[in-house]
């Protein structure tokens, strides 16, 4: 026998054992290859016509779905207000909200959609006028703030009203 049938052997020898449990490995090594082959085809058989036992049926994961999502007013505060729902029970998640919204597309101001909200109309901010001009004049050895001004002739003006004793 070459190296090649007696690795066959062997592993047609471990084959029927885990098929057959109950036989002991001696008997098992007195069987002729015929038998040891007969043994495999009829187990395999026996298994292919059973009816593969049916897998457990997984139950399907109830999933969230979302029902609502907005902005309320609820005790003087903005919040978000989101509405899940899950095996047909709501749940309500209520979150504050911060600075900033965003708001049909739009990032909006959390107070001015809050007045929008409670009064049916939007804020209107007005820039404030713009004051590049600061006047700063340093005495004693302490720099002392005058203000912002408009143009640099009040600028110019307040300092001088400063120097006078005016101011």
């Amino acid at each position: 026998m070459t190296i090649e049938t007696l690795e066959a052997r062997e592993t047609l020898e471990d084959k029927v054992y885990d098929l057959y449990p109950e036989l002991d490995m001696t008997d098992i090594q007195r069987m002729t290859d015929n038998q040891l082959m007969e043994m495999v085809n009829l187990k395999m058989a026996l298994r292919n016509d059973q009816p593969k036992p049916a897998k457990p049926v997984k139950p399907i994961a109830a999933k969230w779905l979302k029902v609502y999502s907005g902005f309320e007013v609820r005790d003087d505060q903005l919040v978000l207000v989101e509405t899940w729902r899950k095996n047909g029970i709501d749940h309500e998640k209520i979150e504050p909200c911060k600075n900033r919204v965003t708001y049909e597309g739009k990032q909006v101001s959390a107070s001015i959609l809050k007045h929008y909200l409670s009064t049916g109309e939007w804020i209107k901010r007005v820039a404030k006028p713009s004051k590049p001009f600061k006047a700063v004049v340093y005495s004693n050895g302490k720099t002392i703030h005058l203000g912002y001004f408009a143009t640099v002739e009040q600028k110019e003006s307040a300092i001088f009203a400063f120097k006078l004793g005016i101011v």
